[in-house]
């Protein structure tokens, strides 16, 4: 916990926008602690790191909510996790930097997925479909965010050729 204390301190202080080799490791460290907090599996230890370090701008508004939405996913919050998702994509849908494409691809597979299995197949269909075309015409369609993406896209299209119309639906549903 003190190491925690310290680090935030340290990065309030000096920040991850600039060059420095300190400021670099500080980012590091902070990227370090969530990615520890994920492989223990503490999704509210997630939301606390997250939390704390989104606001000295040491991770990107996408990144923030590509892991404020993976740790509500986990802990079976799935509204809380598709608003943060919905707000990260809309935070790095236009950007080309690397990290931030990375994020997005994160973020839309976790997005459709979840939807997916909510049987919401048109709103799957409505983020899968952008966010693949996006990808490929920035060359990342290699990636395994974007295969599941058309598992996702196929499945859906799939499911919705199969479901009853809403008029043939029972007046109790």
């Amino acid at each position: 916990m003190t190491l925690v204390v310290t680090v935030t301190a340290a990065l309030f202080l000096l920040g991850c926008g600039g060059n420095s080799k300190e400021q670099e490791r500080l980012c590091r460290e902070a990227e370090d602690m969530v990615y520890e907090a994920y492989m223990a599996k503490d999704y509210p230890r997630i939301i606390e790191l997250v939390d704390s370090i989104k606001p000295l701008g040491n991770f990107s508004e996408g990144k923030a909510c590509y892991w404020l939405g993976y740790a509500y996913d986990r802990m079976m919050q799935k509204r809380m996790a598709e608003l943060y998702w919905k707000t990260g994509i809309a935070a790095v849908e236009n950007s080309t930097d690397d990290e931030d494409v990375r994020v997005y691809a994160g973020i839309a597979n976790r997005l459709t997925g979840l939807l997916s299995t909510w049987t919401e197949y048109e709103a799957a269909l409505k983020v899968a479909i952008p966010a693949t075309e996006r990808l490929k015409s920035l060359g990342r369609d290699t990636t395994s965010e974007y295969t599941n993406m058309l598992i996702y896209i196929g499945c859906s299209q799939s499911r919705l050729t199969r479901m009853p119309s809403v008029s043939a639906m029972p007046s109790w549903a």
